[in-house]
C-alpha cells in the first residue's frame, strides 16, 4: 500500500493524503505549505478521485484504482461539443481503443468565461483538471518538467 500527499486540483493551498491502491483521497486541514512536499496533483469528481503522480521517472493517471502512464502509449483526449456544456475525456490505448471514458461538467460555467475578458486557454487549463492532463501528455517537454519537480511516489507495506 502507498500513501502519498498531492496537490488538491481545485484548492491549491490545501492537501490530499491520497492511497495510490484504493485510488481514494483524503483532504488534509492543515494548509499545504505546512505538510511534506505534493507528488502529484489530485482531484475529486463526483465523489471519486483522479490523480496524476511520479511513478519512478514518469507520470501516472489514475482513476479510482486504475492506472495509465502517460506515455506515447496512450492518448488522453478531452473534447467537447459546441452545442453542450459537458466534456468527455477519453484513456486510448495505442490502438486507439477505449481503455476510460468520463463524461463530465466542468467546474468553470460558460457565463462565468463570458464575464471575465482576460479568460484565456490557460484559465481553462487551470479550471480543468482533464483538460490540464490531456494538454500536459501531449507535451513531453512539460511532462518531462513536471516528473523532475515531483518526488517519486515511494511503494511501501
Amino acid at each position: 500500500m502507498a500513501k502519498t500527499t498531492l496537490g488538491y486540483w481545485s484548492r491549491v493551498w490545501q492537501a490530499v493524503a491520497f492511497d495510490t491502491d484504493k485510488g481514494k483521497g483524503r483532504i488534509r486541514i492543515t494548509p499545504r505549505k505546512l505538510g511534506p512536499p505534493i507528488h502529484g496533483w489530485a482531484y475529486r469528481y463526483s465523489g471519486k478521485w483522479y490523480a496524476v503522480w511520479r511513478d519512478g521517472d514518469g507520470l501516472v493517471f489514475q482513476a479510482m484504482t486504475k492506472r495509465w502512464p502517460i506515455t506515447d502509449g496512450f492518448r488522453f483526449a478531452c473534447d467537447s461539443k459546441d452545442s453542450d456544456p459537458n466534456r468527455a475525456f477519453t484513456v486510448l490505448d495505442s490502438e486507439g481503443q477505449v481503455e476510460y471514458h468520463l463524461e463530465y461538467e466542468p467546474s468553470i460555467s460558460d457565463l462565468a468565461k463570458t464575464k471575465d475578458p482576460t479568460w484565456d486557454v490557460i484559465d481553462e487549463e487551470q479550471s480543468d483538471f482533464f483538460l490540464w492532463l490531456s494538454h500536459l501528455a501531449a507535451d513531453e517537454a512539460w511532462m518531462d518538467g513536471l516528473a523532475d519537480s515531483w518526488p517519486p511516489v515511494l511503494e511501501h507495506s
